[in-house]
């Protein structure tokens, strides 16, 4: 057996909450789609930073998808920064933003990876498991 297909199977006895905030319909249905089929538990979706925020705390996921550009007026960086001033939740960037304005807002958060846009299922796959492999 393959260590992908361990590590597939050991997150999913784990059920991990996941919060995906995202403002593109295609990429929240693909993604929903995949994560689910992976065994992770889907807590939230939200297409604003400001709701991301709003609601955030009263989930408590263990993992947040964060796209960067989204609806309303607040950014997904903005966001992670607001929610991370009020508790620690590890985040993954998916992005298409990649000029060097957007990484160095970025780099001022915390967070696990930047995985570009468009990408490869399998790249969304393998940073959740090398995640919550830890």
């Amino acid at each position: 057996m393959s260590s992908l297909v361990v590590l597939r199977e050991k997150v999913k006895r784990m059920s991990k909450k996941i919060v995906l905030v995202e403002d593109d319909a295609v990429s929240v249905m693909l993604l929903q789609k995949n994560l689910k089929s992976w065994g992770y538990v889907l807590s939230a979706v939200y297409d604003t930073g400001e709701e991301a925020v709003a609601h955030i705390l009263d989930i408590a996921p263990d993992l947040l998808l964060m796209d960067i550009q989204l609806k309303g007026a607040m950014t997904g960086v903005e966001a992670v920064m607001q929610i991370h001033s009020q508790r620690k939740i590890p985040v993954i960037y998916v992005t298409a933003s990649e000029d060097p304005e957007t990484l160095e807002k970025i780099r001022q958060t915390e967070f696990i990876q930047i995985i570009s846009k468009p990408y490869h299922p399998q790249k969304i796959e393998e940073a959740l498991l090398s995640f919550f492999s830890r």
